[in-house]
């Protein structure tokens, strides 16, 4: 088991590389990971799209064998915002067997494509500013957290509906994160699965979130848990986490392997110091301080253990110490919200800004 691990790693630190397919952006990282049977449809798949073609002919045995061909080249794809994750395995006029593609934005295709191509060269000349990847994702991820909102009854998964109609659902949260990265040159993929609530109750809710390469070590970010709270905030306990980290609150269902996600290094929690081994007043404070001054007003932070976590709550919700804080600081706040994590031990506060 351990030997397939690592050989599932080293195939996507090899192979997962980002191509750019005369006007879209792609990567090859599902693709790598299909056989030889599928890998032809998906090229067919490619060719159908490229030229606006509903018929796949030549194709796999079943809707569901061609249903997760399509899934996998959306995946890679994830600018094919006018390609619906839908087909109908069935025969065309003469009789002969194949797979029919669904598309959306038929009048308008050549220039929707052009719309959507201006809009995220305008967000990578943003992004190109800085050679750093950790921050690239940061900006991908404040930006779909603080300026798209979540509407779980809109039909639209794609990135259009991110970038034209600021509504989106986790899948098109996913993708416009993917493609943005892809577009700077970071490895990404899509995750596929479910939640599951602090009693391990699995939501029977698909859910998307996404993968991304830093360093040569694979994170995992959940963009759509990371929307503004109803202060405004942001929150990214979410952002670059491990697999040990976010499978506490969800759930991976995957057709094809995925990378080992090993290390919460470079989580925003680590990175900006918000990471407990045990509740210290002093400690608190200073990340209170670090943050206001950073004009974040949510933060989160993490704990070692559940004696941490327990003291931490108790000083600080129970007790209200951390209204001793923030007047000890020379903070005045109108409105503050909590939220205890008991999955990954973790409390985030949230303030107006202060006065």
């Amino acid at each position: 088991m351990k030997l397939k691990k690592i050989l599932s790693v080293l195939l996507f630190l090899f192979l997962s590389t980002v191509f750019l397919f005369g006007e879209e952006i792609a990567t090859d990282c599902v693709y790598r990971t299909l056989s030889l049977e599928e890998k032809e449809v998906y090229k067919k798949i490619g060719s159908a799209v490229s030229n606006n073609e509903e018929f796949v002919y030549d194709v796999l045995p079943s809707s569901k064998a061609n249903l997760k061909v399509l899934s996998a080249y959306m995946d890679d794809h994830p600018g094919t915002f006018w390609l619906e994750e839908k087909l109908a395995y069935t025969r065309d006029k003469e009789g002969h067997t194949c797979i029919k593609l669904f598309y959306t934005h038929t009048d308008s295709l050549e220039l929707d494509k052009a719309r959507f191509r201006l809009q995220t060269q305008l967000f990578h000349r943003f992004l190109e500013q800085d050679d750093n990847p950790w921050i690239k994702l940061y900006h991908i991820y404040d930006f779909l957290a603080k300026n798209i909102k979540y509407d779980n009854d809109y039909m639209d998964q794609s990135l259009w509906s991110v970038f034209f109609d600021g509504i989106g659902v986790c899948a098109g949260f996913a993708r416009t994160f993917q493609y943005l990265a892809l577009q700077e040159g970071i490895p990404c993929l899509i995750v596929k699965g479910r939640e599951k609530d602090e009693n391990g109750n699995i939501s029977p809710v698909l859910h998307a979130w996404v993968m991304a390469l830093i360093n040569n070590t694979w994170y995992q970010f959940d963009p759509t848990w990371g929307l503004v709270d109803s202060i405004g905030n942001v929150d990214f306990n979410y952002f670059c986490r491990s697999d040990e980290s976010m499978m506490r609150t969800h759930v991976i269902e995957s057709d094809y392997p995925l990378p080992d996600c090993p290390s919460d290094r470079f989580s925003y929690v680590r990175m900006r110091h918000r990471y407990m081994d045990y509740f210290s007043i002093l400690e608190f404070s200073n990340i209170v301080q670090d943050a206001f001054e950073r004009e974040e007003y949510a933060f989160t932070v993490e704990f070692a253990d559940q004696t941490a976590f327990q003291d931490a709550l108790d000083y600080l919700i129970t007790n209200g110490g951390i209204f001793d804080i923030f007047r000890n600081l020379g903070y005045s706040v109108n409105q503050l919200l909590y939220v205890k994590n008991p999955q990954n031990l973790s409390l985030k506060i949230s303030a107006s800004a202060p006065n």
